[in-house]
C-alpha cells in the first residue's frame, strides 16, 4: 500500500464508529442513578443508584444498534436494530414527546400506542427507521433515515425549531430555513440549542445565539427589565466559518460545539472558557475556526472522532490516541483554576488504540483495543457520586486519574453514552449470531458480514439485571412441579420464570448456549402497554420496581435454582 492509499484508507475513517461495529447489535446495560426525577438535582433520591453495570430487564430482549443521553439531561434515547426508537427518563417540558407522566421510568418504545397514539405522531415519524438522536437540557431531536428531523421538549429559544415558542408535547418536523428540503444524517444539543448535520456536509443551527454557539457571528443579547436576554433563533442557520467544508460529523457541549470535516481538520465555535474549544485562549467563537492543533500536514496527526462534554472536549486522532482540553476535574491539573486550554494526549491511557468515547456530567469514558483480550473500558471522573463510572458495589465511585472498569473486562462493547449521572453501553452478548439468526424473521437489516461476538459466555452469565424481579415461582410456571437436581427449571433471561425443559413450546433437548427467553417476553414487542383484558403483564411489574431502584443480581447457571 502507498503512502497516498495508506493516508485514503485512515481518512476513510473519519467521523465514524468502528467498521467492525457495522451491522453488529447488543442488549441495554446501565449503571449510576436511575432516579430520573432527581438526578442532578439536591433532592432526596426515591430509589438506590446502580453502581455495577446491569443489564436493563425491561428491554433484555430487544436487540440495539445506538443509545444516546445527555450530559447535561436526563433524558435518553436507545435505537434498535429495526430503527425504532425507545425512549425514557425525564419528560419535563415533553421532552420525551408525549404527555405521559414525569419521569417514564424505562424504556418505551415509539410504537407504543399508549405513550404515542398514532394520531400524534407525524406519519415521517413513524414510517421511517430512526438513524441518529440528540437530547438536550430539556429537548430531543430524533433523524429519520428519510433524512427527516424531529425534535419535542422546550422551545423557548427555538431549540426545536418551531416559531411558536411553546413547549411541544409532540414531536414535530423541523422544516423551516430550508432545511426541509435537505436530508439530515446527523444532529447535536446544547444546553438549548440544536445542530443539524446533511448529506451535503452543510451544518445548520438554531435555538439560543447565547456565547455565539449558532455560529452567527452575533451572541444576540439585549437588555430587558429584568436583565441580560437572548436573542431566540428558531429558524435554522447555516453556521458561518464552515461554507464549503465537506463536514462529517458534529458535537455539542453545554455552550460549544465542533464539527470534523472529511480530511480530519477541525472547528470549534461557541463560549471558550476554561478551554473546552482548544484555542488556547477564553475569547468566545461566534463563528467556526479551525483548530490549529489538528491542522497537520500529516493526516495522521489530525483528527478522526470527536465528542463534546458540558465544559470539556475528546479528540481521536489518525493514530487513534486520545487528546482531551477544556475542565474535567473539580480540583487540580484540569479544574477551573487549570483547565487545559490546548489539547493534550491522555498520557496514562496513550498505548490503547482508541475505539469509543463519551463524555458525561462528570465522567469521561473510552473504549480501546487491548491486544489479547476483547477490548478495555477505561473510565475516570471526580465528584462522581452515583456510581456511573459503574466500578462496583463497595468500590469507590470516582477516579482522578483513567482506570480500568473491571466490571466490563470480558465484554464486547458496541456503543456508550455517558450521561448527566447514568452511564449506558451497548453490550454484545455471547452467540450473538446464534440469537439473531433465530428470530431472524423478525429482524431486518442484518449484516451477514458481521463478525461473531468476542463476549465471554461466563462473563455473561454473571450480569446483574436491574431492577430486580418482583418474586418468582420456585417451580416450573407450566407443570407446577418441583423435580429435584434431576430436573432443574430452565429460567428466562428476562423474567426469570422457571420452565423445565420438557415443558418448553418448542421443546428444547438441552440448556441453550445463548439467552433464551420465555414466549412471554419474545412476544413484548413494545407496541403496546397493557393487554386489553387489563391484565398486568410482566413488564409493567418490571417498571415498578425500576421505581424502587433494585437490581438483582443472578442466581448463577440459568437452569440452577
Amino acid at each position: 500500500m502507498t503512502s497516498e492509499e495508506h493516508f485514503a484508507e485512515i481518512k476513510s475513517r473519519f467521523g465514524k464508529r468502528p467498521q467492525d461495529l457495522d451491522g453488529a447489535w447488543g442488549r441495554l446495560v446501565v449503571t449510576g442513578c436511575t432516579d430520573w426525577a432527581t438526578a442532578g438535582r439536591k433532592a432526596v433520591q426515591n430509589s438506590a443508584d446502580v453502581t455495577t453495570p446491569s443489564i436493563v430487564r425491561s428491554v433484555a430482549h430487544v436487540a440495539f444498534r445506538r443509545i444516546f443521553t445527555s450530559h447535561s439531561g436526563a433524558t435518553h434515547v436507545a435505537i434498535d436494530i429495526n430503527g425504532t426508537a425507545w425512549l425514557w427518563g425525564r419528560n419535563e417540558h415533553g421532552a420525551l414527546g408525549t404527555n405521559a407522566p414525569d419521569p417514564v421510568s424505562g424504556p418505551v418504545s415509539l410504537l407504543n400506542s399508549s405513550f404515542y397514539p398514532a394520531n400524534t405522531l407525524p406519519s415521517g415519524l413513524s414510517q421511517s427507521p430512526i438513524v441518529h438522536a440528540a437530547i438536550g437540557r430539556h429537548h430531543l431531536l430524533l433523524v429519520t433515515e428519510a433524512g427527516e428531523v424531529y425534535a419535542a421538549g422546550a422551545n423557548a429559544m427555538g431549540q426545536c425549531g418551531q416559531d411558536d415558542l411553546k413547549d411541544l408535547h409532540a414531536f414535530k418536523r423541523v422544516v423551516a430555513g430550508g432545511i426541509g428540503k435537505e436530508k439530515a444524517i446527523q444532529v447535536a444539543a446544547g444546553i438549548n440549542y440544536s445542530l443539524i448535520l446533511t448529506t451535503t456536509g452543510r451544518v445548520y443551527a438554531f435555538g439560543s445565539h447565547e456565547k455565539g454557539v449558532l455560529g452567527s457571528g452575533k451572541t444576540g443579547e439585549y437588555i430587558t427589565g429584568k436583565g441580560l436576554a437572548f436573542q431566540e433563533q428558531p429558524t435554522p442557520m447555516p453556521v458561518r466559518g464552515l461554507e464549503g467544508k465537506d463536514i462529517i460529523q458534529i458535537s455539542s457541549g453545554q455552550q460549544h460545539n465542533l464539527a470534523l470535516d472529511s480530511d480530519g481538520y477541525l472547528y470549534a465555535w461557541g463560549y471558550s472558557a476554561l478551554g473546552r474549544t482548544g484555542m488556547g485562549n477564553q475569547v468566545d467563537l461566534l463563528v467556526a475556526k479551525p483548530v490549529s492543533q489538528f491542522a497537520q500536514t500529516n493526516v495522521l496527526m489530525r483528527a478522526s472522532y470527536i465528542c463534546c462534554g458540558p465544559q470539556n472536549s475528546f479528540v481521536i486522532d489518525g493514530q487513534r490516541m486520545l487528546y482531551l482540553f477544556g475542565r474535567w476535574k473539580t480540583s487540580g491539573d484540569g479544574s477551573s483554576g487549570q483547565p487545559w486550554m490546548h489539547p493534550r494526549p491522555v498520557h496514562e491511557i496513550q498505548a490503547y488504540k482508541q475505539r469509543l468515547i463519551s463524555l458525561g456530567g462528570a465522567t469521561l469514558f473510552a473504549v480501546a483495543d487491548d491486544e489479547g483480550t476483547n477490548n478495555v473500558t477505561i473510565g475516570w471522573g471526580q465528584n462522581c457520586t452515583n456510581g456511573e463510572l459503574g466500578l462496583g458495589v463497595d468500590q469507590r465511585k470516582s477516579a482522578t486519574l483513567p482506570i480500568r472498569v473491571e466490571t466490563l473486562d470480558g465484554l464486547q462493547i458496541l456503543d456508550l453514552a455517558a450521561g448527566q449521572n447514568t452511564t449506558y453501553f451497548l453490550v454484545r452478548p455471547p452467540h450473538a449470531l446464534e440469537v439473531l439468526e433465530k428470530l431472524r424473521k423478525a429482524v431486518a437489516r442484518e449484516s451477514d458480514g458481521t463478525p461473531a461476538s468476542t463476549t465471554s459466555s461466563d462473563v455473561w452469565s454473571q450480569l446483574p439485571r436491574w431492577p430486580e424481579t418482583p418474586d418468582t415461582p420456585d417451580i416450573c410456571i407450566v407443570c407446577k412441579e418441583d423435580r429435584g437436581e434431576t430436573d432443574p427449571p430452565l429460567e428466562c433471561d428476562r423474567c426469570e420464570y422457571p420452565y423445565h425443559l420438557s415443558c418448553t413450546d418448542p421443546r428444547l433437548e438441552k440448556v441453550p448456549d445463548s439467552e433464551w427467553f420465555c414466549d412471554d417476553c419474545l412476544a413484548d414487542s413494545g407496541e403496546q402497554r397493557a393487554a386489553s383484558s387489563g391484565k398486568k403483564r410482566k413488564v409493567d411489574a418490571f417498571e415498578d420496581q425500576a421505581a424502587k431502584g433494585k437490581t438483582k443480581a443472578p442466581k448463577g447457571k440459568k437452569k440452577a435454582r
